[in-house]
């Protein structure tokens, strides 16, 4: 629906250039490497044997791993977007405006990879419907910043910022809902475990 806006206010051209590149960001998406799905399956388990110990353990080992590898993207991709532009002759305004929406996205790819993760552990703490609340609200607040900034700037950063904006919100939600669940159900050790860690990392590559 939005396709035709934007093409009339950033033109043919750039818009086309922010698909053939900006595109690039989001197949990132599955880089969580499973820590999703592994920390539902640990602590759907532990939740089970009601071992809050053990879920403390799983909830904090899951955030920190996820933690590392958003913030490594990141740096990753700021470095390499800076290096794709040198290397690909673009207009020098293009170029700008190309890493700036670049970046914003790497902002919101990371916040969606902890997101996915904070989400799957509020799941497997039975509170999944929390968790679709967050993903529509976060949604629709997406959908009308992106709307509201394609007329109001006439930029196609409106594009990123929009997307990013929804990552970041449900992020956000997710954390406060995790926070609370925490507190409810007295989950109060959260130090994550050596062999944990050494667990998590070996189950990983597979």
């Amino acid at each position: 629906i939005l396709v035709p806006i934007y093409i009339n206010y950033f033109g043919t051209e750039l818009y086309g250039l922010w698909i053939a590149t900006g595109g690039i960001v989001s197949t990132f998406a599955f880089l969580d490497l499973g820590i999703s799905s592994l920390s539902i399956q640990k602590i759907s388990q532990n939740k089970s044997l009601n071992q809050l110990t053990k879920i403390g353990d799983n909830i904090s080992t899951s955030l920190i791993l996820i933690s590392i590898l958003a913030i490594s993207i990141f740096s990753f991709g700021s470095y390499f977007s800076e290096q794709l532009l040198s290397i690909i002759s673009f207009d020098l305004e293009y170029a700008n405006i190309l890493l700036l929406c670049f970046t914003i996205s790497l902002l919101g790819l990371s916040a969606q990879l902890i997101g996915n993760v904070t989400e799957g552990i509020l799941i497997s703490l039975k509170k999944e419907s929390y968790t679709k609340k967050a993903q529509v609200f976060s949604a629709v607040v997406g959908v009308i910043v992106l709307t509201y900034l394609t007329f109001k700037t006439k930029s196609i950063s409106a594009i990123p910022i929009g997307l990013a904006s929804r990552t970041v919100l449900n992020l956000l939600i997710n954390l406060i809902g995790l926070i609370k669940t925490i507190y409810i159900e007295k989950i109060f050790y959260l130090k994550p475990k050596r062999g944990t860690i050494k667990e998590y990392l070996s189950i990983i590559p597979y």
